[in-house]
């Protein structure tokens, strides 16, 4: 059981490991969003936007929800977002020493 509990949070932080997929999270939890708004929000193409969301989708950070032909994301637990500001906080910290 701990073994299963380490490797998910392992898979967590590999999904969190990439500067799109943090700001897509931080988008994300201000309220559910579609492709086409994080697109433009994020300066990024459809494809590797797509990527991205597979990534998080597959580790749980963020759900999605059909809406006739559009996607919309939310964040499936915002917990996540307080593990994201708390990271920052820790590193901005260490920058400033």
């Amino acid at each position: 059981m701990q073994g299963d509990i380490v490797k998910k949070l392992s898979n967590f932080f590999k999904a969190l490991a990439c500067e799109w997929r943090i700001k897509i999270v931080e988008i994300v939890g201000e309220g559910e969003v579609g492709q086409a708004e994080l697109v433009k929000k994020i300066s990024i193409d459809f494809t590797t936007l797509s990527r991205h969301l597979k990534v998080l989708k597959d580790s749980e950070i963020l759900i999605e929800r059909k809406e006739g032909e559009r996607k919309l994301y939310s964040v499936r637990d915002m917990r996540v977002l307080e593990i994201v500001k708390l990271s920052k906080d820790l590193l901005r910290n260490d920058i400033e020493r």
